[in-house]
């Protein structure tokens, strides 16, 4: 376990595919997406991040147990921004199954006792960060971009990543 400079988050951008990023202190430790379709055990899948059988990088491996799970909610924006639009009835359905998949998300965090914090894209910067964010936050933490991190597939764990780094920073489990 790494020097106890913090306490340890686990950053989630959930939805049918959910990106995930534990953090130690400021310090990313690893991070990876998982999919969440009807028939996914989510408790599960969450297990095997916790237990560190799940993730990037494999030699960063081990049990940790993150005090928080901060988790992205769902942004009224994007049911409203194509009102009227062609698109519109997909986002809202897009949208609607997004917010069940955080709902079991947030549940096996429970199971699992961790609780969770959420936060909407405009609090923590969805908007506006762009790849060199992303890997800032890998070369902070002295972790090689794997070799498909830069595909569109790999976009979750992307945010999750720069989500997490910034939630961390912000220390947001803070009273103040």
């Amino acid at each position: 376990m790494p020097p106890n400079n913090g306490i340890t988050i686990i950053a989630f951008d959930a939805g049918r595919t959910t990106g995930w990023a534990l953090y130690h202190g400021e310090t990313l430790l690893r991070f990876g997406q998982f999919t969440v379709a009807d028939a996914t055990d989510v408790t599960a899948r969450v297990g095997y991040i916790l237990a560190g059988r799940d993730g990037w990088p494999r030699d960063k491996a081990g049990p940790l147990h993150p005090a928080l799970a901060v988790v992205e909610e769902h942004a009224s924006y994007y049911h409203t921004s194509h009102k009227g639009q062609v698109g519109e009835n997909r986002i809202k359905t897009s949208m609607d199954i997004n917010i069940k998949c955080r709902r079991r998300l947030m549940a096996a965090l429970l199971r699992c006792g961790i609780p969770s914090l959420g936060t909407t894209p405009a609090e923590w910067g969805a908007a506006g960060y762009t790849l060199a964010d992303v890997l800032a936050e890998l070369a902070r933490a002295g972790i090689p971009e794997p070799e498909d991190f830069r595909i569109p597939a790999r976009e979750h764990q992307r945010d999750a990543i720069v989500m997490g780094g910034r939630m961390a920073r912000r220390k947001v489990w803070a009273v103040r």
